[in-house]
């Protein structure tokens, strides 16, 4: 019988063991999905938890059912300490207990951190009630705030944007960027003019190519007090809150071998080949953030990935089969919700296809895709 353990209860993990699991018997694998928190984070609906405390609920969704009728895989509650590859074993406390398990395949998705509450905080004793609060506070803090600078034009940054002046119209809302163009690190060119436009007529400030003089280090969290500060190029901004939206940092402590990680302009990926495999180790996997795989990362394609490498590893199991690559689409599908009601997005077909509000609104901004998330994990969305 092999043995598959799969770190990390995110989109990518979750995806690995429900398809792994239904396409594996009982006597022939066993796999355990290894998360350290107690329930799962809709990180897709935290920047609209972050203005509208209704929300809340539905992006903390509970692990209960999440392999309801499935025998064959086990959540286990548990933080990983350390993973020896050479001797296939992984280390890990569950219960104040220090524990090993054996594995014949290893699936990491780890994820990302991000400044809190866009993602939770690091923190082992980081529980739902902290979490909750969390985002709380950060409701009240961006309530009082009039004037709001969003440090980051990429995704997150322009998504938070959009939530904000949804909810709160009269808000002074500014888009900081030290890039000349919105979504710089995406591949959708065709896209920029688009949300730049909407964004403009939202009423949002858009401060590009700017980047603010710092007397010490640069901001890593969320402020919400009043401040001024001066642009390198001397723009003077004041403002009652700012809210980081950059820095995403992929999760790869438990890769501690350095020929295994590369550097690149955002962040430290652990290396991949075309199958997600990592080359120096056999029959370990990188899925989702924390890979340098050219797929973009986004939940879609986290999904996508598990659901591939579970197809693979069913195959290698039952006949040896050779792992195939995973291929990134050939146009990035990117969906910028702008509050509730819409958006702006571009679908992966030939070059790009971009669509408006009533696409984006039927595909994400409803509900962020909470309602998918709900059904995924068995459980009813209250």
């Amino acid at each position: 019988m092999k043995q598959i353990i799969i770190i990390g209860g995110g989109p990518a993990g979750i995806a690995a063991a429900q398809n792994l699991s239904k396409g594996l018997s009982d006597e022939e694998v066993t796999i355990t999905l290894i998360e350290k928190r107690t329930f799962f984070f809709h990180a897709l609906g935290s920047l609209r938890a972050m203005v509208d405390a209704s929300f809340i609920p539905k992006i903390l969704i509970p692990y209960d059912n999440i392999f309801q009728g499935l025998t064959n895989v086990h959540l286990k509650f548990a933080t990983v300490n350390s993973i020896s590859y050479d001797t296939q074993t992984v280390n890990f406390t569950a219960q104040e207990f220090e524990r090993s398990m054996s594995y014949d395949y290893l699936i990491l998705a780890t994820g990302s951190s991000y400044p809190a509450p866009i993602k939770p905080a690091d923190t082992v004793n980081n529980t739902l009630t902290d979490v909750e609060n969390a985002l709380k506070q950060t409701n009240q803090d961006i309530e009082s705030a009039e004037r709001i600078l969003i440090i980051g034009g990429g995704a997150v940054g322009i998504e938070m944007a959009g939530e904000i002046k949804s909810f709160y119209p009269n808000k002074k809302v500014m888009l900081l960027d030290s890039h000349d163009e919105l979504l710089s690190n995406n591949n959708v060119p065709k896209l920029r003019g688009p949300v730049k436009k909407a964004l403009t007529k939202m009423g949002v400030e858009l401060l590009l190519g700017q980047r603010l003089k710092m007397d010490g280090e640069r901001l890593t969290g969320h402020e919400f007090e009043t401040k001024t500060f001066e642009t390198e190029k001397g723009m003077t901004i004041e403002s009652d809150a700012r809210i980081i939206c950059a820095g995403m940092k992929p999760n790869t402590d438990l890769m501690d071998d350095p020929e295994c990680l590369v550097n690149k302009t955002n962040g430290t990926f652990i290396k991949v080949t075309e199958t997600m495999e990592v080359a120096k180790y056999k029959n370990v996997f990188v899925l989702g953030d924390a890979s340098d795989h050219p797929t973009p990362k986004l939940a879609y394609w986290a999904l996508m990935q598990g659901a591939h490498l579970a197809k693979g590893i069913i195959a290698n199991i039952r006949k040896g089969t050779p792992f195939v690559p995973y291929s990134p689409p050939s146009a990035e599908a990117l969906f910028l919700p702008l509050g509730p009601k819409g958006g702006k997005s571009q679908l992966p077909m030939g070059s790009g296809i971009i669509v408006g509000n009533f696409l984006t609104k039927k595909f994400k901004s409803k509900d962020l895709i909470t309602g998918m998330f709900w059904k995924m994990l068995n459980v009813k969305m209250p």
